[in-house]
C-alpha cells in the first residue's frame, strides 16, 4: 500500500515534495501492532523502561521510485507506552540554539509514566514550551500516546 502511495506521489507532485508518516494497524484481539515507518522519525514504545524505536519501514515518501517498504508486528504487552510525535516536540530550541530533543522528552515521559496519557502529554508540550521560553510554536507539534491496559 505504502509503495503503490509513494508512486502516486512521486508521478504527481513536483519533484521537492515529499511526505513522511508513521502507519500502524492495531488488532486488539492478538495485542498486535504491525507497522511500517516511512521517513518519519520513529515512535518509541516504552516497555518496563527500555526504549525500543519502531523505525522498519523504508524512506520518505514521493521522492524516489520505486520503493520497497518494509513492515514488522510487534506484541503490545499490558503496561507498553507508544509514543508517536514529529519533529516539532523534539526541535524546538533554546535561546542558545539548543534542541530540546528525544532524549529530554523521554526524561519527561519517565517522570510522568503512571499519569494518564493525558496528563502525560501535557506535560511533554509544558516542557517544550519552557525550553524554549516562547509560547510561540516554531513547528506544528503532534504527539500520539497510547498505554496498554490489561
Amino acid at each position: 500500500m505504502v509503495s503503490r502511495l509513494n508512486l502516486q506521489i512521486y508521478e504527481t507532485t513536483p519533484g521537492e515534495k515529499y511526505v513522511t508518516f508513521f502507519f500502524g494497524l492495531y488488532d486488539a484481539v492478538t495485542r498486535t501492532l504491525t507497522y511500517t515507518n516511512a521517513g518519519h522519525l520513529p515512535p518509541v514504545l516504552l516497555r518496563r523502561g527500555k526504549v525500543e524505536r519502531l523505525g522498519v519501514g523504508g524512506t520518505v515518501v514521493g521522492l524516489l521510485s520505486p520503493i520497497t517498504y518494509e513492515q514488522a508486528e510487534i506484541y503490545i504487552q499490558p503496561g507498553d507506552l507508544l509514543l508517536a510525535f514529529t519533529d516539532g516536540i523534539t526541535e524546538p530550541e533554546n535561546t542558545y540554539g539548543e534542541e530540546f530533543g528525544e532524549d529530554r522528552m523521554l526524561e519527561v515521559v519517565r517522570r510522568t509514566l503512571n499519569a494518564s496519557p493525558q496528563i502525560l502529554v501535557e506535560e511533554i508540550y509544558r516542557s517544550v514550551s519552557d525550553w524554549t521560553g516562547s509560547p510561540e510554536l516554531q513547528d506544528d507539534m503532534t504527539l500520539v500516546v497510547a498505554k496498554a491496559f490489561e
